[in-house]
């Protein structure tokens, strides 16, 4: 499923999406997306992001140049250490998906769309929590031909929403069920 996760968000923002786990598994896609940005025309700029993304352990290096853990991350140019990556920038964020920990993002020009780029990644990133259920039901053969992995994403994407929404909702109605012996202590 991560695989259909970062085909997912590469088809959203139109860049290459990438993904590393630590145990050594990567996924990547979007790669046509980069001819069409001006940037990556230079092929020394090309060439040196598909090696990087091509050698799991430097993408997992490039993803732990970020310094906020557990948060949302922006690289830039010189961020990247390397002459042929200025004109690149990159957003991603940490997962953790049961044992598995892993980084997903965002690969693009520096002039990425941020406002539009960085509320994917950061969703794309939260649904990861949520694909072991979406496994479990996959799985279920009366349900597996009906639920396409894309489908389920945006099922699993929905639910998460909702009971975030629930929590928030519970949230207020504890805080209003408290206040009530205190306005008729006062009264």
């Amino acid at each position: 499923l991560m695989r259909e996760v970062t085909h997912v968000l590469a088809d959203e923002t139109k860049m290459l999406a990438v993904a590393a786990t630590d145990q050594g598994r990567a996924y990547h896609a979007g790669y046509a997306n980069l001819l069409e940005v001006k940037e990556f025309f230079d092929i020394d700029v090309f060439r040196q992001v598909l090696m990087m993304i091509d050698h799991v352990e430097q993408m997992m290096d490039v993803f732990g140049l970020g310094q906020l853990e557990d948060q949302l991350n922006i690289l830039v140019g010189d961020d990247f250490g390397k002459r042929e990556l200025m004109p690149v920038g990159m957003v991603y964020s940490r997962f953790s998906l049961g044992n598995t920990h892993g980084s997903i993002g965002v690969l693009g020009p520096c002039r990425l769309d941020y406002s539009f780029v960085i509320p994917r990644v950061r969703k794309t990133a939260s649904v990861a929590l949520f694909l072991p259920l979406v496994t479990m039901r996959v799985k279920l053969p009366n349900v597996a031909p009906l639920l396409t992995p894309k489908r389920a994403i945006m099922e699993i994407t929905f639910m998460a929403f909702s009971v975030l929404a629930a929590v928030k909702q519970i949230k207020i109605r504890t805080i209003e069920i408290m206040k009530e012996p205190i306005i008729n202590a006062m009264l």
